[in-house]
């Protein structure tokens, strides 16, 4: 032998040279690897199939949450409502915080639900009150 030259050897069911020969076995060895290539294909439709609901469980969970979290925030907003009624239909941002009979009631609910008030939070209601800029101070008018 040289050092360039292919050694050839028997593979086992195919002949001396390496070649196909006999065709039972090659059948029998193509169809295992066409079942193991379908089985693998399967496998990972199964395994995409899995990440998608996850991610599908995943969206709706947390679309659940922030209807929730928007649900907790609501009663704040509607307790904001009832402090305005009692005061008139006008408030501005510094009495609410200040004065005792409304922090006696949003404090605790401002607390439970998570909510630091300010102007940004309070425009998310539209549809309770109003939120309007006059010079330094922020004024909530009731609807």
């Amino acid at each position: 032998m040289t050092a360039f030259s292919v050694e050839k050897r028997a593979i086992p069911g195919r002949g001396a040279e390496g070649s196909l020969g006999n065709p039972a076995i090659h059948s029998r060895d193509a169809e295992h690897l066409t079942k193991q290539v379908f089985q693998e294909m399967e496998d990972k439709k199964k395994r995409e199939m899995a990440k998608e609901q996850a991610r599908q469980i995943q969206v709706k969970t947390k679309e659940m949450e922030k209807v929730m979290q928007e649900d907790s925030q609501r009663k704040v907003a509607t307790q904001i409502v009832a402090i305005l009624q009692a005061k008139g239909g006008r408030v501005t941002l510094n009495e609410l915080m200040q004065d005792s009979a409304s922090k006696k009631s949003l404090k605790p609910l401002l607390k439970e639900h998570g909510v630091k008030l300010s102007k940004s939070w309070l425009e998310k209601f539209p549809d309770c009150f109003r939120v309007v800029p006059e010079g330094p101070e922020v004024v909530i008018l009731s609807i």
